[in-house]
């Protein structure tokens, strides 16, 4: 009896821990900011979870840059709790054009925040959690405008793409999960998360 109470609370504990980051998910996405996203196609599910990555238009700003907002979004695929064990070195991503090459290189200073390694826990089918893996800026070595991503994740990439360019964009991404310890309820896993076309001021 004690055990089962006292796994009870700790699952109240996790989603309690997990506030402040849901909080943080509504506050980057406004309602306006909902109607214009635009949401890649869900993963395959492994075990029973799925995922997909989301883009919104950024705001242009005075130095004509736009700070693309992108969104992770994990779904219960299964019945039954899933436990997550979130940590951003584990999410790779990837800015590709058409033909399958990344924007050229650009250098970039300041400091990044990083989302500590954190629990997501999705309590039952259907359930989905979605947040922000977007930084809101740095200092780029060009004065073109254009739009910019950068995400907080595993490699230290920001990308940038100049107004003055044609090309098309895709985001794709990969996550893995490794729990600390096994149990039912912890996912563990890697799931392959299809492409979304990152807006930019010529491809809206």
């Amino acid at each position: 009896m004690l055990s089962a109470l006292g796994m009870a609370r700790k699952s109240i504990m996790k989603v309690i821990a997990l506030l402040p980051l849901i909080a943080a998910a509504q506050f980057c996405l406004g309602a306006s900011d909902a109607a214009e996203l635009l949401r890649g196609p869900w993963s395959e599910p492994i075990r029973g979870l799925r995922a997909r990555l989301a883009v919104a238009p950024g705001e242009v700003r005075p130095d004509g840059r736009r700070w693309t907002p992108v969104f992770l979004e994990f779904e219960n695929a299964a019945y039954g709790i899933k436990e997550i064990f979130y940590q951003t070195q584990n999410l790779r991503p990837q800015l590709l054009d058409g033909s399958g090459q990344p924007p050229p290189p650009i250098t970039f200073g300041g400091s990044r925040p990083s989302l500590r390694d954190v629990w997501l826990v999705l309590p039952g089918h259907e359930a989905t959690l979605k947040f922000r893996i977007s930084i809101g800026g740095a200092a780029l070595g060009t004065r073109d405008a254009g739009t910019a991503i950068g995400l907080d994740a595993g490699s230290a990439d920001i990308w940038f793409v100049p107004d003055a360019s044609d090309k098309e964009y895709w985001l794709s991404a990969t996550f893995t999960a490794k729990p600390p310890r096994k149990h039912p309820d912890f996912w563990e896993g890697t799931l392959t998360l299809p492409a979304v076309r990152v807006p930019t001021k010529t491809k809206q």
